[in-house]
């Protein structure tokens, strides 16, 4: 019988040897806590900072499917190089990411299991190219797998990224340097040519002249 015993648990640990590790390991977050994630690009984790913690509005909708302000969640920040158009997301959980706008849009996102979700997923920056009211880059809602029962498809808002591109100059009011300069992918037209990126610099009152310092080593026009 002992030998027997032995004999059967051997074969258990050589059964489960075999078997691929993600299947032994649990993505399923402990309680309460929220997932964790990094971002990268081609390996290299980019810097990820919370930028509110009551950042990003959510939304519910009733049995009529009317859409209903939600509890907001926290909004993080992922600085990308210029250039970039997609970004690696790992989840410390299995999770659900779309691409939404501000507004509440539905952008892009789709998964082959919505009551699972996944562990990781490349997103893009900028779906749409700006069309959305997203300032030029999306945001990406977080989400826990659905829950369905029968019609009712139940899932929880967890916390959105999004993406800042490096501004390529920097801006002072004498020598004060000014802060806060948002940008707006497509947002201005110049004469004849194709949409470029709006940069806004917010100034003090009375401000009447701005210098402007740009990154690129290449000597610029700029024109009012």
């Amino acid at each position: 019988m002992k030998k027997k015993t032995i004999s059967l648990l051997l074969a258990l640990a050589l059964v489960l040897s075999l078997l691929p590790i993600t299947a032994l390991a649990s993505y399923v977050p402990e309680g309460n806590a929220v997932p964790e994630f990094t971002a990268s690009i081609n390996g290299e984790n980019l810097p990820v900072v919370l930028a509110d913690p009551e950042g990003y509005p959510t939304f519910t909708y009733d049995e009529s499917w009317n859409k209903l302000p939600g509890n907001p969640v926290p909004l993080y920040t992922v600085a990308v190089p210029a250039g970039a158009t997609t970004v690696d997301l790992k989840f410390s959980a299995y999770v659900l990411a779309y691409n939404y706008s501000l507004d509440g849009g539905f952008i892009a996102g789709n998964y082959a299991d919505i009551k699972k979700g996944v562990a990781s997923v490349t997103v893009s920056v900028d779906y749409d190219h700006g069309q959305a009211n997203d300032q030029g880059v999306d945001f990406i809602q977080v989400q826990t797998p659905y829950v369905i029962n029968g019609y009712d498809y139940s899932s929880t808002v967890l916390y959105a990224i999004t993406f800042q591109y490096p501004v390529p100059f920097t801006a002072y009011a004498g020598e004060t340097e000014l802060k806060g300069i948002s940008a707006k992918d497509n947002g201005y037209p110049p004469d004849g040519g194709s949409p470029v990126t709006l940069y806004t610099v917010p100034v003090p009152k009375g401000t009447e002249n701005v210098q402007l310092k740009f990154a690129d080593s290449e000597k610029l026009l700029a024109y009012n």
